[in-house]
């Protein structure tokens, strides 16, 4: 479970930080897939205040987070625009085996 829980906040927060303005594009257009961004951000965000705990509510939290994630996410594609180079947005996800003597 710990494992699935990992997975779970390293997708959530590669989607939150490469792709949050395409998810909430496409959730202008459809009303339904909000539901995806607001999920996966809470995912996120709720491990990272966790962890971090900020004298902050987790809402203020959240919506500060949102806009680090934005302003990273343009960053990092501006960068890839002009390198022409769009590598950081695969995800890789290696599956470990541990060795046991």
């Amino acid at each position: 479970m710990r494992a699935l829980g990992s997975l779970v906040y390293y997708l959530s927060y590669h989607l939150v930080r490469y792709y949050a303005i395409p998810l909430i594009v496409i959730a202008l257009f459809f009303p339904l897939f909000w539901v995806v961004p607001i999920g996966v951000l809470g995912c996120a965000a709720r491990v990272d205040h966790a962890i971090k705990k900020p004298p902050l509510p987790f809402v203020r939290f959240a919506g500060v987070y949102l806009l680090e994630q934005l302003a990273y996410g343009a960053g990092v594609f501006w960068g890839c625009l002009r390198l022409r180079c769009f590598t950081s947005y695969r995800i890789v996800i290696l599956r470990q085996v541990e060795a046991t003597a």
